[in-house]
């Protein structure tokens, strides 16, 4: 499909989302319209747009630009407590270039990065206080946005905003925030909808096969974030409380212990013992997998409907991949056979198909899948 242009609008999203109208027009002479949307980051639009086109002296920075994004067909039962997707996203012009060659590059943000001019005031939500219903209420000057969140990931954990901050910073951008505190989670933009899930994927039992499904990959493996050891604290008013060194197994070629601060976790009357933040931290270590080095495959793969997956992958929910999701990587001449996350898309609009998908992995084992990628070298 071809992108829909609104321009300058002073429209809320709402009314944006719902409006059934093609705006100013549709971008039709727009070419290399990419969407890429990476797992708790980026979420960005950028096209080509020739300075012939009629619709040339309506592209400004602040314009608003309506597009596809995935293949993936709307989906109530997909997570369970939210309908996942509108099929067309709001995107916000911050960029053009100057025109080279008779063309203009546009780059765009996702309507969700507006929250990075948006300030929460400061506020501390304690169990059984849901910062996914309150949060609107702490936004400084209101908020088009709405919050959805499950109730292990929302109700039942301490999380503290410390000064004003940036409503994303607040969410998954810092230390402290919704995405640090719960320690591990998806999050899941719509539109003026935010949405967050321990496990926003799922599995589909789909294989990329190399060879079949996949025209090429790279492989990279990191110990970046792998630790056999991890120590907690406390440190509230003067009062600062530390576990003993709490060990993970773990393949690690040098001793690599992870700190870990939970003071946000307790309430300014309650200070844990070091048994406690030990035991605090054994079950932090279990849930992050510290001890797992990180293993991350860009898969440069063939449209699945036109491989042996067959042509009823066109209209299978069952047969389509989305970010997040979980997909077989296997490579039978290498000896890889992996799980692996979806954690970054690149969706070709105008071809309605993926140009590019990278997944992730955790293996705590690595020997012979860096083996694999030497020799694939």
């Amino acid at each position: 499909m071809y992108p829909i242009l609104y321009g300058n609008t002073t429209k809320s999203l709402t009314a944006l989302k719902d409006d059934q109208t093609v705006g100013l027009g549709e971008l039709i002479e727009a070419k290399e319209v990419i969407c890429t949307r990476s797992a708790n980051g980026v979420y960005e639009l950028d096209f080509d747009y020739p300075v012939t086109g009629r619709l040339y002296s309506d592209l400004h920075i602040g314009g608003v630009v309506k597009s596809k994004f995935t293949s993936k067909p709307t989906k109530n039962e997909r997570i369970g407590v939210y309908s996942i997707n509108d099929e067309l996203q709001l995107f916000d012009i911050v960029k053009i270039s100057e025109p080279m060659i008779g063309w203009i590059s546009v780059h765009c943000e996702h309507c969700s990065y507006r929250l990075n001019k948006r300030i929460h005031k400061p506020i501390k939500y304690g169990p059984g206080r849901s910062w996914a219903t309150y949060m609107p209420e702490y936004i400084m000057g209101g908020t088009e946005f709405s919050f959805v969140a499950a109730e292990q990931t929302s109700r039942n954990i301490n999380l503290t905003v410390v000064r004003p901050t940036p409503v994303r910073k607040v969410l998954m951008g810092s230390e402290g925030s919704v995405l640090d505190v719960v320690g591990r989670g998806d999050f899941w933009f719509n539109n003026n909808v935010v949405a967050f899930f321990e496990d926003a994927g799922v599995d589909n039992g789909i294989t990329l096969e190399y060879g079949v499904d996949i025209l090429d990959y790279t492989v990279e493996a990191s110990i970046e974030d792998q630790y056999d050891a991890i120590v907690g604290y406390y440190e509230q008013d003067g009062t600062v409380v530390s576990s003993e060194l709490v060990y993970v197994d773990g393949e690690v070629s040098s001793p690599r212990t992870l700190l870990v601060d939970f003071t946000t976790e307790y309430d300014s009357e309650t200070v844990p013992t070091p048994a406690e933040l030990a035991t605090r931290a054994q079950t932090y270590a279990t849930a992050n997998k510290i001890n797992e080095a990180k293993i991350t495959f860009d898969v440069e793969f063939i449209n699945l409907a036109n491989t042996t997956l067959g042509q009823a992958a066109l209209n299978s929910d069952e047969m389509q991949i989305d970010l997040y999701d979980y997909v077989r990587v296997l490579n039978r001449d290498r000896g890889i056979d992996l799980k692996a996350k979806v954690m970054k898309t690149e969706y070709d609009v105008l071809l309605e198909k993926f140009r590019s998908i990278e997944v992730g992995t955790r293996q705590q084992s690595l020997a012979k899948v860096i083996k694999s990628a030497i020799a694939k070298v």
